[in-house]
């Protein structure tokens, strides 16, 4: 039990949304452009191909609120994710440079950071981000509860993604903010977020999964 609870979930940020008066909608970028004055939930539909003609899993979804404010849970993969994402950014803030008010990346699997990834290394000048969500652990940490096969790599790819955060710009023209969320049960502070008519509350990190694999046997 412990080695599997080492091995499965070092990264993972669970999330619930609560949402009111909310539309949950499938995704195609031409109804992104029809006005509502609800809170739209989309879920962007995979574009990264398979060579067998399938799509490649990802996660990708992004709020848009009552009064206009937009954000982006994941993105997906980098390749077909990337630009789809951003010009779905594009299409439904009505800018050509939109503006993401707040960005939560779950875990640093390509298929969840991806897109950012993209977008970073093609519109990074393109686009604000007011704040990013997100909780990493350490590369000790990675070091001590992750195989040592694949600990290199995953230290090394943390490590790409917090040097993304500092080139982002929010819509004063200043570096991007940064949360580094904790569960509601350990730090409530940075642990609930309400945008708009959306509260998110942050259910369990790395942490949590770092303890049961300290005391369950």
């Amino acid at each position: 039990m412990t080695m599997f609870l080492k091995r499965i979930a070092v990264l993972m940020l669970v999330l619930v949304t609560v949402l009111t008066s909310t539309v949950l909608t499938d995704l195609s970028v031409e109804a992104a452009s029809a006005a509502t004055k609800e809170t739209v939930l989309y879920q962007l539909p995979g574009q990264a191909p398979r060579s067998a003609g399938d799509v490649i899993q990802h996660m990708s979804y992004v709020f848009k609120t009552a009064n206009g404010k937009i954000i982006v849970i994941d993105g997906g993969n980098y390749s077909g994710d990337g630009p789809y994402l951003y010009a779905f950014l594009q299409k439904i803030t009505g800018k050509t440079k939109p503006h993401v008010d707040a960005w939560f990346i779950t875990h640093p699997h390509s298929d969840h950071y991806g897109a950012l990834n993209w977008i970073y290394d093609k519109k990074v000048n393109n686009i604000t981000i007011g704040t990013f969500y997100c909780n990493f652990p350490s590369a000790e940490q990675v070091n001590t509860y992750y195989p040592s096969s694949d600990s290199t790599t995953l230290n090394n790819t943390i490590a790409r993604i917090e040097s993304w955060f500092p080139a982002f710009k929010d819509s004063n023209g200043n570096t991007s903010n940064f949360v580094k969320v904790r569960a509601i049960h350990n730090n409530k502070v940075t642990s609930t977020f309400d945008i708009d008519d959306v509260h998110i509350e942050v259910l369990l990190t790395y942490h949590d999964v770092f303890w049961g694999a300290d005391n369950i046997s």
